[in-house]
């Protein structure tokens, strides 16, 4: 084989707590994650030597200092294999959004690679390289609808959600993570947010339950207004819940109509530039 085509998936958060923050600087998270449609394409050309990287965005950058880049470094490390690969991303998913673009992309490369190269790592083995690259490339890695605790490298897989759709909204103005987790460490008046009421409505598949029940600990630092302004939008629109993804600055409303999500969309598209559609899948990345 000597090439390979991959979609990487964008991920929502339907419940987010931070925990707290841990002695190696990283946080312990628990979490509601879910794949959506909404899909990166990556295609990988399996080269002698050294790693190339194209982007059809010419604000992503396109040496280490992209996640799939370093990705691609990580796993001839760990495998040892003495090869190359040219990497051609086809970019899709809004970046500073709290949808794990990068983290996704991440993913892709390293599913990619071991199919190029049949290293056959297990998940799991590709999940010790992930957690290394950022904390959301293991969940990118297994995909579906996961319960994700620790930094992130806990993933146990939680029942499909039944069907429903997705609106999102990702402002101009992006958030930084790192920006995000300083502000959740300042707060002195977190009020906890209590994932357990999201995981059991989770269990049940029932989808109002879920929207009623969704939190986030960073929708309570943010300071972008627009974020509670989409959010207001998503709801008199006919959305069952709405939330702001991870870290933001994407919001997401949960639709248990296909119509009422095309309306939605349609109407916010009135506002903002950028507006997805979306429904939930059952993985992470998938091979072409």
């Amino acid at each position: 084989m000597k090439t390979v085509s991959l979609y990487a998936y964008a991920k929502l958060n339907l419940a987010l707590e931070v925990v707290g923050k841990r002695e190696d600087g990283y946080h312990n998270m628990n979490m509601l994650m879910q794949s959506v449609s909404l899909c990166d394409t990556l295609h990988l050309k399996k080269l002698e030597s050294s790693i190339r990287f194209a982007c059809n965005r010419s604000d992503i950058p396109c040496n280490a200092d992209n996640i799939a880049f370093t990705a691609a470094e990580k796993f001839f490390n760990f495998t040892g294999i003495d090869g190359g690969v040219e990497i051609s991303l086809e970019k899709q998913i809004p970046s500073q959004a709290g949808m794990a673009g990068g983290s996704a992309d991440a993913a892709a490369v390293l599913r990619g690679l071991n199919r190029l190269y049949a290293a056959n790592l297990s998940v799991s083995e590709l999940c010790r390289i992930g957690v290394t690259l950022g904390a959301d490339v293991p969940f990118c890695l297994v995909g579906g609808t996961a319960h994700v605790t620790g930094m992130g490298e806990k993933v146990e897989p939680a029942p499909s959600l039944p069907e429903c759709f997705f609106i999102i909204v990702k402002p101009e103005t992006g958030i930084s993570t790192g920006a995000a987790f300083q502000a959740v460490d300042r707060c002195q008046s977190l009020q906890k947010a209590d994932v357990q009421p999201v995981l059991n409505a989770a269990a049940d598949r029932d989808i109002r339950s879920i929207a009623l029940a969704m939190c986030n600990t960073f929708e309570q630092v943010t300071e972008l207004e627009e974020v509670f302004e989409i959010k207001q939008k998503l709801l008199e629109s006919g959305a069952c819940g709405s939330l702001m993804s991870g870290s933001g600055s994407a919001v997401f409303g949960l639709f248990s109509e296909r119509e009422t999500a095309l309306a939605a969309a349609a109407r916010l598209h009135l506002f903002y530039k950028e507006v997805y559609f979306a429904k939930p899948v059952p993985y992470g990345v998938k091979v072409l």
